[in-house]
């Protein structure tokens, strides 16, 4: 996030409610919280806790609304149709290549590969029975909110935020 991004968001955060005074600590407690973040991602995220949130978000509450964004939360049976689609169509060496493409795509949520990564990779999955990878699946895309691996999501652009077309993703 650039200075002139950071200085329009701190401006309508420190105008929110909160018991915590906004002072140069707090400031620097949020840059460093979003530095690595989109520009626009962050703006929209900002001005959506402007709209829905009665006190000023904590830089996580930001970043679960960033996330909501992007969608990359998505339930468990959708993340495994997801999943099961890359492993049905591309080959073992082709299907990271075949994911990054597909989440810019918004075909798949950013959150799958994170998840993926956290059950061994995309050989260890493609050799799971189905009836243990959806379950799998559906427990790794749970526990991705809090993955640190997580954020470099928040970090690229993303073509249609706050777009009125909605792409259907996979499995949707």
């Amino acid at each position: 996030m650039n200075e002139r991004t950071f200085a329009v968001v701190a401006n309508i955060l420190s105008a929110m409610p909160s018991q915590q005074p906004w002072d140069d600590r707090t400031s620097t407690v949020y840059a460093l919280a979003m530095k690595k973040w989109d520009d626009e991602l962050t703006q929209k995220a900002v001005m959506k806790c402007l709209m829905t949130k009665r006190w000023r978000p904590t830089p996580s509450e930001i970043r679960e609304v960033a996330l909501g964004m992007k969608r990359v939360f998505v339930p468990g049976p959708t993340a495994y149709q997801q999943v099961k689609h890359i492993v049905l169509h591309y080959p073992a060496n082709e299907r990271k290549a075949a994911t990054e493409k597909l989440v810019q795509q918004g075909k798949i949520s950013a959150g799958v590969p994170v998840a993926v990564a956290n059950l061994g990779g995309w050989s260890r999955v493609g050799s799971m029975p189905e009836d243990h990878l959806a379950e799998a699946v559906d427990n790794a895309i749970t526990k991705i909110a809090d993955d640190p691996n997580l954020d470099v999501v928040l970090e690229s652009p993303m073509t249609a935020i706050g777009s009125t077309h909605k792409m259907k993703m996979i499995g949707e």
